[in-house]
């Protein structure tokens, strides 16, 4: 099973991470606008991707132009 990290993240209206809490078993001490589960190499370079809708569903999607590492 893939290690994953728990992602709870605050945006602005364009979907750009403004502020969040990243770690492994968690208890978000604010609300946060979204929450994600995702690979710690996501979680290390979350900085790269921004919160996307498509209709009710939510999706963290790269930033145009950036590169992510693997």
């Amino acid at each position: 099973m893939e290690e994953t990290v728990q992602v709870f993240v605050n945006v602005d209206k364009n979907g750009d991470i403004l502020s969040g809490q990243i770690g492994q078993n968690i208890a978000a001490s604010e609300d946060f606008d979204f929450f994600f589960m995702v690979s710690p190499v996501v979680a290390e370079e979350l900085d790269k991707y921004k919160v996307q809708l498509d209709g009710f569903k939510k999706s963290l999607v790269l930033k145009e132009g950036a590169m992510p590492n693997e």
